[in-house]
C-alpha cells in the first residue's frame, strides 16, 4: 500500500506500533451511492405466502393501506407458481412476505425456488416466524431474505423493515441476494451490485455466519466453500477478485488449497501465453 510500519519500545515503559497509509478521502452520506433511503411503497406488488388464511387476510390489509399490491397464496407451490406466472406475464412481484413453517414446503425451501430461477430471483423475501424461530440477520442473508419478522408483525415495524431495505440503493426495489450452490457444491451464493466477487472458504458454521454478514453488509459478492477442495473447484469454475481463506480445515486445508490455486493459475497463465 506503500506506507510504513514501526514500533518504539523501551523496558518499563511499553511499547508503540505505528503505521503511515495514504489513503482517498471518503465521501460524505450524502455522495455515497449505497446510502440508505427511504422507498416509496406505492404501486408494488407484493405475494403473501401463508397457509393460515386470517395472516394472510390481516398482511393483505396491511399492504394495501401503504398503496401496495397483494396477492395471497396459501402454500409454497401455489406461491412459486404464481410468481412465475406473473414474472411471464410481464408484471413481476416486487416483494414476498413468506411465513417459515408451512405444509408441504416451508418459507426457507419456497426462498430457494424462487432464488434459483432468473425470473423471479430478484423477488425481496422476508420472512415471517414464530418467536425463537426468527433467524439472525447473517442467516436471513444465508437464505435469500431481506430481513425476519416475529409473528405477529406490528404494522410499524413491518412498514419500517419495507422502507429501509427496499431502498438500500436507489430508493427503489432492489434485487437481493440470490442462493444456489457453488460448483464446489456448499454453500449459498450472493449476487448484489458490486465491483469485485469473493470467495470465502471456512468450514466453520458460524464463521461463515460471521463472515456473510460482513460481506452482505459492505454490499460484496460472495461463494463459499466449506473446505480447500471446494475453493480449488470454485476457482476452477468462477472468477474471484479476492479468496478469503481460513487455514486449518478438513480434507485440504488452507495452505495446500492456495498452493494448488497458485498452481491452476500459473498453468492457465502459460497456456494464454503459448503460441
Amino acid at each position: 500500500m506503500g506506507g510504513k510500519l514501526g514500533v518504539r519500545s523501551a523496558p518499563g515503559h511499553g511499547s508503540t506500533f505505528w503505521f503511515e497509509v495514504s489513503l482517498r478521502r471518503a465521501g460524505t452520506a450524502a455522495e455515497s451511492s449505497t446510502a440508505v433511503q427511504p422507498c416509496n411503497l406505492t404501486g408494488l406488488r407484493a405475494l403473501i405466502v401463508d397457509d393460515n388464511a386470517t395472516n394472510r387476510k390481516i398482511l393483505r390489509q396491511q399492504l394495501r393501506a401503504w398503496g401496495v399490491e397483494p396477492v395471497g397464496a396459501p402454500d409454497g407451490f401455489v406461491a412459486a407458481t404464481i410468481a412465475a406466472d406473473a414474472a411471464a406475464e410481464g408484471r413481476p412481484f416486487d416483494l414476498a412476505v413468506v411465513d417459515l413453517n408451512m405444509p408441504g414446503m416451508d418459507g426457507i425451501e419456497l426462498a430457494r425456488m424462487l432464488k434459483e430461477e432468473p425470473a423471479t430471483a430478484a423477488i425481496a423475501l422476508y420472512l415471517l416466524s414464530s418467536s425463537g424461530e426468527r433467524l439472525g440477520a447473517a442467516e436471513c442473508h444465508l437464505q435469500g431474505f431481506a430481513a425476519s419478522l416475529t409473528k405477529p408483525v406490528r404494522p410499524s415495524e413491518l412498514l419500517d423493515t419495507l422502507m429501509t431495505t427496499l431502498g438500500q440503493t436507489t430508493g427503489a426495489p432492489a434485487a437481493n441476494a440470490t442462493t444456489g450452490d457453488t460448483q464446489g457444491g456448499g454453500v449459498p451464493h450472493h449476487e448484489s451490485e458490486t465491483a469485485g466477487m469473493i470467495l470465502l472458504v471456512e468450514d466453520n458454521r458460524m464463521n461463515q455466519l460471521v463472515g456473510s454478514k460482513v460481506l452482505a453488509k459492505l454490499g460484496y459478492t460472495f461463494d463459499m466453500a466449506n473446505h480447500g477442495g471446494e475453493a480449488v473447484r470454485a476457482v476452477q469454475t468462477g472468477r474471484y477478485d479476492a479468496i478469503l481463506m481460513d487455514c486449518q480445515m478438513p480434507e485440504m486445508d488452507g495452505y495446500a488449497a492456495t498452493a494448488e490455486i497458485r498452481r491452476i493459475q500459473g498453468s492457465d497463465a502459460h497456456t494464454r501465453s503459448s503460441p
